[in-house]
């Protein structure tokens, strides 16, 4: 069984990787990042991975809510193994389709993954504006001086609650880079 999730990662990252740009803006304006949507020829190949899978593999795992589930979770740990992008609304939002997945691909709809991929790549473009306007502003902004605990493997903790909750987690990583840096390299960012 866990060779057949694999398969099906694979071929979900393979799917992508065709398309897989954010485009990151150096403007003060939020950045846009492409949406991204199934073609034709990613469900055609979907339906073949998928039918020899089920007819040709050794172990015949059956494609159902068990393995939909499975997938749903090793997706989104894959994408976000770091708990940093999606928020606990998304993971409630995109549960939608936690038992979905069997029947979507059987039909050669790949919609649900791109959905749970464009809201994850939405994050990692909020983050990153995040970032970069906090970096802009100058890291003398920044407060050092809290005593704060960063969990650094958060694979055991809770998703962010909301937005709010991640963009303060995003600061506590960026006070950490921020003290992992070398001191000539802080002074020169905060210079400007």
């Amino acid at each position: 069984k866990e060779i057949v999730i694999t398969l099906i990662f694979s071929s979900f990252y393979t799917l992508f990787s065709t398309q897989c740009v954010a485009s990151v803006s150096t403007t003060n304006t939020p950045s846009r990042f492409t949406v991204l949507y199934p073609l034709p020829q990613q469900s055609r190949i979907s339906l073949a991975i998928l039918s020899r899978l089920s007819q040709m593999h050794y172990n015949k795992t059956p494609i159902n809510d068990s393995l939909s589930n499975q997938l749903f979770e090793g997706y989104i740990n894959e994408l976000d193994p770091s708990k940093s992008y999606f928020t606990q609304e998304d993971i409630n939002e995109l549960s939608a389709y936690r038992y979905r997945f069997d029947e979507a691909l059987r039909a050669g709809n790949l919609q649900p993954a791109f959905t749970i991929f464009n809201r994850y790549n939405n994050r990692l473009v909020e983050r990153l504006d995040y970032f970069n306007r906090t970096i802009k502003s100058g890291l003398a902004h920044v407060n050092l001086d809290d005593d704060e605990r960063l969990v650094i493997d958060r694979k055991d903790v809770e998703w962010p609650k909301d937005i709010k909750a991640a963009q303060q987690l995003w600061y506590q990583q960026l006070e950490n880079n921020i003290l992992d840096l070398p001191p000539q390299t802080t002074q020169a960012v905060s210079d400007g």
